[in-house]
Order: structure tokens, then sequence, then C-alpha cells
């Protein structure tokens, strides 16, 4: 299986919560402890959830902003409590491009012009500051799995090998 982690073939570089969801959703998936354990800190307390980010290895902002939202959210619903159940909006990244180039029958340029012209454009975009080839994972379930028991779980490297390893030693 593969899957592309943004829309389409180019994505903003930076952060990307395609990503983002697939490792949440395996942290929920593989260590639901730290769920649990979140669940039960007090919401108002931010030393609480700091010793909570620090011990389970949420050490990145957006990590940190999911796991408040969500301590909240388990307080006031909780029917919810120990799921991730809503994403920071997201936002339709556009970049900005230079205009296509058309080609004017009319004005008499040559189709090799023309064709010529929309290389050089198709160029331009490929170097266009910013943009990165949307990532692509290969069986990408097992991936953000691997991740969240090493990131989160503190799984090492021999015990995940143990685990996922086949027969082939792939």
């Amino acid at each position: 299986m593969r899957i592309r982690l943004g829309a389409g073939d180019i994505s903003a570089s930076g952060p990307n919560p395609a990503a983002q969801i697939c490792f949440l959703e395996a942290v929920a998936l593989c260590v639901p402890q730290a769920l649990d354990d979140l669940a039960s800190r007090d919401a108002t307390d931010a030393s609480q959830l700091q010793a909570w980010a620090r011990h389970w290895g949420f050490a990145d902002d957006w990590l940190r902003r999911h796991a408040r939202t969500h301590v909240r959210l388990w307080r006031d619903h909780p029917d919810l409590r120990g799921r991730w159940s809503i994403f920071t909006p997201s936002v339709r990244w556009e970049p900005i491009l230079p205009a296509a180039p058309s080609w004017n029958l009319t004005k008499g340029e040559p189709e090799a012009e023309y064709h010529r012209r929309h290389k050089a454009y198709i160029a331009t975009l490929k170097r266009t500051p910013g943009l990165a080839a949307t990532p692509e994972k290969r069986d990408s379930g097992v991936h953000f799995e691997w991740l969240a028991l090493h990131h989160v779980g503190r799984w090492t490297y021999k015990r995940l090998a143990e685990r996922y390893q086949n027969t082939e030693g792939n």
C-alpha cells in the first residue's frame, strides 16, 4: 500500500498535516496508555501537561497543542476520552505561482515555440521556493506504528525489529 501525505503532487515545505494525523492515530493505536495518562491530567495545570509531554516525548509544539486541546475536550466530553477527536483546521495552502503560458493560435506562434515556453514554465515551477514533492510512504500504517512505538512508547530498534521483521529479514 502506498499513501501520499498531502493533496496532489506538491505541498508546502515544513510540517505535514497528513503525516501528523497518521502519527497521532498510531499513538492512539500503539501506545494508548499515553492517552489514558493525558486524560487523567488536570487541564488547568500547565505543569502537569508539561510533565506529561516530557514523559511521553511530545516535545514538538504541534504535539503539545493537540495534547492541551484534547485534555480539555475530554474533561468536557468524557465519551471522547482517550481518542484524538479533532485536529487543527486545515487551511488549503495555495502557492503563489507565475501564470501559465497560453497559446494563441491567432498570433501565429509556432506550436514548437509554445511547447518550449511550457517546458520552461514547468522548470520554473519545480524551482519555486517552499514547494516540495508530496511525501509518499509505502506501507505507511506500519511506519507510523514504528514511529509511535519508538518515540512515545520508547521501544528500542531491536524490539521493533522483533515485532515487525518478516521472514526475509525486512
